[in-house]
This record gives structure tokens, sequence and C-alpha cells, in this order.
């Protein structure tokens, strides 16, 4: 177990910089997919000291329809409580997850080539979706996070906008 950086005891609250991430954009097994990496951890203790949640942020995804990422296989439909909007004339990115998760990033798409997004956009045409990858790693090490087994993913409806008159992989 990693030490936490936040413990969120009885009736406490996150702090606010918990939501503070990075955003990472890769293909993995033909899969346009996006990894977020959150900057720090909370953990979660119940009134008699009983760790609730070793990271809370990881049980809130998994209670919402992400699952441990023991695979490259991706075969889940996209869970229609979450998406994904990509402004690629923006090159912004806003992921919206349900219920308590709400808004779960807002911020800069990471530098992708045509061909991601591309990709993406044919995801969306066809009701694919796109592939969400989340766990505590820094930018260096999130491959060797996915390979050790302690990431999670789920599969999100995406929606690929572009500015007026940007001309990009609009709808």
């Amino acid at each position: 177990m990693r030490t936490p950086d936040y413990v969120i005891g009885p009736g406490g609250t996150v702090p606010p910089d918990i939501e503070d991430a990075d955003l990472l954009a890769a293909t993995i097994a033909a899969e346009p997919v996006l990894i977020l990496l959150p900057h720090a951890v909370a953990t979660q203790i119940g009134d008699d000291g009983t760790l609730l949640a070793e990271d809370v942020f990881e049980a809130a995804i998994r209670a919402h329809g992400a699952q441990p990422l023991t695979d490259l296989k991706f075969l889940s439909p996209p869970r229609p409580e979450w998406l994904i909007t990509i402004d690629a004339a923006a090159a912004a990115v806003r992921i919206t997850g349900p219920g308590v998760l709400c808004e779960v990033y807002t911020g800069s798409l990471p530098p992708v080539g045509t061909a991601w997004l591309d990709r993406v956009a044919e995801k969306q045409r066809h009701g694919h979706g796109i592939v969400l990858i989340t766990g505590f790693a820094t930018p260096t090490t999130a491959l060797d996070m996915i390979a050790a087994g302690r990431a999670s993913w789920v599969r999100t409806p995406v929606a690929v906008i572009s500015s007026p008159g940007a001309g990009g992989t609009g709808e």
C-alpha cells in the first residue's frame, strides 16, 4: 500500500487539490485510450479506525463501472453514465462520471496525432466509445502501473467536437 497523501476520517471531506491529475493519450491494443493519473491518494477510515477505502478515487470509479485492468482486451460496452468530450480544435478534454464523481477531469488534451483523433472519431461514429484507464502513477511510470495490474478501466461514450470554423474532427 502506498502511503496516502490524505487520510479522511468520519464526516471528512476530500481536499480540493485531490482533483489535480495528469492526462496521457495512447493507443493500446489498437484502442485509443486516455490515461488519468491523479496526483494524490486519499484513504478513508471509519469511526472505529477500520480501512474503508485505500484509494477513495479508485474505489469511487470502481463503484461506478470501472474494473481492474487485468488484460488488454477491453471487452465491455460503453457505460452510458460516463462521457468523455474531446474538443480537438481547442485541445481540451472533459471527463464526467456518474453520481458523486460528476466532473472527473477538465483540462488539456495531451499531444495526439491526427490518426489517434481519427480513430476516436471512428469509435464515436460506431458507438464504441473510448477507454479510460486510471490508477496512481506518474506519467513516466504509467505503463509499469498497467503492467503490474494496479490500474482500472472503463469504456465511456465519447463526443468529439471542434470549435466553429476549425475544420477538425467534428461530429
